[in-house]
């Protein structure tokens, strides 16, 4: 592996592979008359520069690091995305390489690189890492570079960095914006959440049909939450029709999720015949499940029924 620098400057660029100038002047000739925009492509008798560097150090795998006194050359490499976005992938996988190998001293400047270069992967992984070292800053660095790239769970830890102030300030109405944002791309707690932001009126106005509609699609996505506050929504009539034997079937829903809350809502049905038959017997085994999972209001219940 080679780690090839091009350095930039207003006037000429260099290359310089492991730290000693490169001495092809084909190279150096065409990269320094072409705009950074033509290095990588195919062009007449131009193969590309990876390729021709390739071709002039045998094939050898290539790192790119890119330094430069002045600014633009990033702002450029910023305006041709496609053409690096392979460099950056080939960094992460190289760092990932190392890393099971137990080389750990190139690892983290090539993450750091291919991050920088809006490698997706490369900035989920650094923001993790800022997670667990309690680096607020980087946390939210990393996790707002994946978030402008539409990751949804990225929208959706960013917006709790505006919520709490977790390395940015604080900012509310922020912090509802990237939860709608994750909410829009089916990110489910997100869905829940922004559900609750309608119900309780939270950096927006009171909104019950809104907070049906979200907590129902995060319902549909398996969040017990959601299915339990659905299972509400239909059972009081919030924000939709009441219907209670639809109520009944999202309290059932729940209980695959095996919490007690669940089973005693299950139960409560069957004794008040809510969207379904009395049923003693069928109160009596959903208590019992709730039992089961230590719920305090079921074991009373149950004890009660077991007196009368």
């Amino acid at each position: 592996m080679l780690f090839v620098t091009i350095n930039y400057n207003v006037s000429s660029v260099t290359i310089y592979v492991n730290n000693k100038p490169i001495e092809s002047i084909r190279i150096i000739m065409f990269i320094n008359s072409n705009d950074i925009s033509k290095w990588f492509l195919f062009e007449e008798d131009w193969k590309g520069l990876t390729k021709e560097l390739q071709i002039y150090m045998q094939d050898k795998d290539i790192v790119y690091v890119y330094e430069g006194e002045d600014d633009s050359f990033y702002e450029n490499l910023q305006k041709y995305p496609k053409l690096f976005n392979f460099k950056a992938k080939r960094m992460f996988e190289l760092a990932n390489e190392h890393d099971e190998k137990g080389d750990t001293n190139e690892v983290q400047a090539l993450y750091n690189m291919s991050a920088e270069l809006g490698y997706l992967p490369a900035q989920l992984l650094l923001a993790e890492q800022a997670k667990q070292n309690f680096n607020k800053k980087d946390f939210y660095r990393w996790y707002y570079k994946a978030a402008l790239q539409g990751d949804a769970q990225s929208q959706y830890e960013i917006s709790r960095c505006y919520l709490l102030g977790w390395g940015v300030e604080k900012d509310e109405d922020l912090a509802f914006e990237w939860l709608k944002a994750a909410a829009t791309q089916g990110h489910n707690r997100s869905q829940y959440q922004l559900g609750t932001y309608y119900k309780d009126g939270q950096n927006t106005r009171v909104n019950p049909k809104q907070a049906f509609i979200w907590y129902k699609r995060a319902a549909k996505q398996g969040y017990y939450s959601a299915q339990m506050d659905v299972a509400q929504c239909y059972q009081n009539g919030y924000g939709v029709e009441q219907n209670l034997e639809q109520a009944f079937n999202w309290y059932m829903k729940a209980t695959e999720h095996n919490f007690g809350n669940a089973f005693l809502k299950v139960a409560e049905c069957y004794e008040e015949g809510i969207g379904v038959e009395k049923d003693i017997q069928q109160l009596k085994y959903w208590l019992q499940r709730a039992v089961d999972f230590g719920n305090k209001d079921a074991i009373q219940k149950l004890e009660s029924i077991s007196t009368e």
